[in-house]
């Protein structure tokens, strides 16, 4: 099933993931971690000329993430 992500600016993503990591009261390492992350994938996504992102295109990244840099599925999952 593909699902299509919420439209919305980068800026504002960016704005409530931080706000998002603030009140679930994640360590600042945690916090600068995740940050790091997804401004990597929107990077990666806006290379690809793309308007429009899915939950598949997350879950490919996450995964490339643990295949390709040997990151731990716990450091990736929220």
């Amino acid at each position: 099933m593909t699902v299509k992500v919420k439209t919305m600016k980068i800026s504002r993503a960016m704005k409530l993931l931080k706000s998002e990591l603030k009140l679930r009261g994640f360590s600042p390492k945690t916090f600068e971690s995740y940050t790091r992350i997804c401004e990597k994938f929107f990077e990666a996504i806006s290379e690809e000329n793309t308007d429009e992102i899915f939950v598949e295109d997350i879950k490919i990244y996450l995964a490339d993430l643990i295949n390709e840099k040997h990151y731990s599925p716990s450091t990736i999952s929220l």
